[in-house]
Parts: structure tokens; sequence; C-alpha cells
């Protein structure tokens, strides 16, 4: 027999002392990892979950209103067409969620040309600097036809008719008497059709008032103290 060599069917020694012996992982460790792996994936499930619902807050969040005159208020820079329909929007320069709204006003208007005089108010905060108003809403203006474009300098003209958040609509009728105060989207930011738009079109079609107020969303038109009229939307 070769040194070394053992015979058939003798058994094996075991390990040495010392070398390395694999440890299994016993019932309680998989169990332990099934655990772990599962809080992980609740975790994560949970985040997501908020992060969704915290969106739809903030897309739903309705703005901040206030009564709008009933009457075309006196003293008011702003001329109403004494033989048709006008109709106001109000905007904050720097509101994102607005470019939606313009949206919105451009499909109104284009379904009843000329039914109603249109302008659109582009609030300046006291004490901003010049040309701060120009940019995308401003541009987004100009790009829908027969909408005459107002620079609020101070806001003035937004207190005067009692607006408080970017996106608001106000529509009065030849007579100077308020037919319609709110929104035109149905959320921040979205597009497509909304009940204030349609009330609207049902104003300008002239079948009847039907709703005359719906909620408006967008960014404030008047920031908080501190909070910078660059940032219209950070609350």
């Amino acid at each position: 027999m070769l040194p070394g060599a053992r015979r058939a069917g003798a058994s094996s020694p075991g390990p040495e002392r010392g070398a390395f012996a694999p440890e299994r992982e016993g019932p309680g460790g998989v169990k332990r990892q099934v655990v772990v792996a599962f809080l992980g994936l609740a975790s994560w499930g949970i985040t997501v979950v908020l992060g969704f619902v915290l969106l739809l807050d903030y897309q739903f969040a309705q703005g901040e209103s206030l009564p709008t005159p009933a009457e075309w208020p006196p003293g008011t820079g702003v001329v109403r067409d004494p033989g048709r329909p006008t109709l106001l929007i109000f905007l904050h320069p720097r509101c994102p969620c607005s470019e939606a709204s313009l949206e919105e006003l451009a499909r109104l208007l284009a379904r009843v040309p000329g039914r109603a005089t249109a302008m659109a108010i582009l609030v300046k905060p006291p004490g901003a600097r010049d040309a701060w108003e120009e940019g995308e809403i401003g541009e987004g203006v100009l790009r829908i036809p027969g909408v005459r474009l107002v620079v609020d300098t101070d806001g003035a003209e937004a207190r005067r008719f009692g607006m408080r958040t970017s996106g608001a609509v106000a529509v009065y009728d030849a007579g100077g008497r308020l037919v319609f105060s709110g929104g035109i989207t149905a959320a921040r930011g979205h597009r497509g059709d909304s009940t204030g738009s349609h009330a609207i079109l049902s104003l300008l079609d002239g079948n009847g008032p039907g709703l005359t107020g719906t909620p408006v969303f967008g960014c404030p038109l008047f920031s908080p103290p501190g909070a910078g009229s660059d940032h219209p939307c950070a609350e």
C-alpha cells in the first residue's frame, strides 16, 4: 500500500483541529433574515405611499380666496368692456402652476372667439426689480390671441378684486356684475377640462350662470413675509 493511502471502507478522519468548518444557519437565523427583509420592504412601501399622499395633498391644496366684488370695483385702472363680458385672470409671473392655467385659458377662448374681452393681470410685488415680471408666464400670455397683458404694480389691482392666488379668474358681464370667480384647472398644474372652464364656457355661450365659483389651485400672489417674491410656491 502506498504511503499515506487508506483502505477502502475506512472511516475518514474528522476535520483537523483548527481547520475552518462552515457554520450552518439555524432556523432562528433564517427567520431573522426574513423579518429584516420584510421590515425593509414595508418601510420602502410606507415611504412611497407617504410621498404619493403628500404629492396629492400639494396638488389639491386650494389657494387662499377672498370675496370678489359683486360689482366692478370703483377706482380700478383696469378698463371694463361695456359691450361684452370682461374676463380677468390674475397671475404670479414666477408661478409654474399657472402655465397650465394659461393653456386652459387659451383653449377656452378659442372655443368662444370674440365672446369676451380677456386681460391677464401680472402681479408685481412691492420692491421687485425692473423687468421682474418678464418670463415664461408673461410670454405665455402674449401667445394667446386677443389677451391683453396688464402689469399690476405692487399688486394693487389684485387686492382691489380680492385675489390672493395665481390663476384666479373673474368674469364680469357687460353691465359690470360679477358672474364667475374661481379657477380653471382641476388641481395645481393640471392640464385638461375643469368645472371652472365649463362654467365660463356656459356663461359665454349664453346658457345661463350655472356654476358661479370654483376653487383656485396655484401659488400665492403675495408671498409670506421673509419668503421672497421669487419663490411663490415655497409654502
